[in-house]
């Protein structure tokens, strides 16, 4: 049966005895958690041919992985129905489904490769083309226009922010009474402290000037000074050992932590 157009496959009932393409087999190693490297086999769909001075080279056209199961006899017939597809474009009927799925599926893989757009010029009309429609979708900006405002860091504020609620600290200042804006005041101050370790004018100011914490709690940063932070640092104050016993509680519940009392006699030294 000829080849049909360029690019599409036709089915062919007559049986080559030769096949151009080859699937060879490399060996590849990986490197286990204890040090040592486990080996196995890895394979690869390759063509010969003859350069220009005659001698017969090899080019691998397509990585095939690891095969599971597959006899020696199934990778020639593989082989043979892959160098139908690829250099005759026309399909094999086979009584083995599987192989021939198999087949269909390297095939299809294979036509999105370099090799094949090179080699056809129907796949690379194809692949220009939805190139072409991918840069429509595109929308140019100059770079030198661009302006960056109001950039604020989030990274560290977000694992602090997790880390109090797995703590279930709002909970406990809600037990004391404390209104939303006082907890969220709190926290927000917490949380700056732990990464910005400075006084309350310097966490203002980081406040402000660089994190994303006014926004993750809603808060008006006109309403966030110098004096609020006093004020809840106080607040914080007057429950601060419930507060430690409470966490102390809450991370021995979390983890499981058994604890223990060691007592040690330094009164005697030598």
């Amino acid at each position: 049966m000829e080849c049909g157009t360029p690019g599409r496959l036709q089915v062919s009932l007559i049986r080559r005895t030769f096949a151009p393409m080859l699937i060879t087999k490399k060996k590849s190693f990986i490197k286990q958690e204890d040090g040592t490297y486990l080996g196995h086999d890895v394979y690869r769909l390759t063509k010969s041919y003859r350069d220009s001075d005659g001698k017969e080279r090899k080019s691998h056209i397509l990585y095939l992985g690891r095969f599971e199961g597959l006899t020696r006899a199934d990778r020639k017939e593989l082989a043979y129905m892959l160098t139908e597809m690829i250099e005759h474009r026309q399909a094999v009927l086979s009584d083995n489904s599987a192989l021939y799925e198999m087949a269909m599926e390297f095939y299809l893989k294979y036509r999105e490769t370099k090799y094949a757009l090179e080699d056809d010029p129907v796949l690379k009309a194809e692949a220009e083309r939805k190139e072409r429609e991918r840069r429509r979708d595109l929308v140019t900006v100059r770079l030198s226009s661009l302006v960056q405002k109001q950039a604020r860091t989030i990274g560290p504020e977000a694992i602090c922010r997790s880390t109090a609620c797995m703590l279930g600290i709002r909970a406990f200042l809600n037990s004391k009474g404390w209104s939303r804006e006082q907890v969220d005041i709190a926290l927000m101050q917490i949380i700056a402290r732990a990464i910005y370790p400075f006084s309350e004018l310097k966490t203002v100011r980081y406040l402000r000037g660089n994190s994303a914490l006014l926004e993750m709690f809603k808060l008006d940063g006109r309403r966030v000074t110098k004096d609020a932070l006093y004020k809840s640092a106080h607040r914080l104050w007057d429950v601060h050992r419930e507060m430690e016993d409470y966490l102390h509680e809450r991370v021995r519940s979390m983890f499981a932590l058994e604890e223990k009392i060691l007592l040690l006699d330094i009164s005697y030294t030598e």
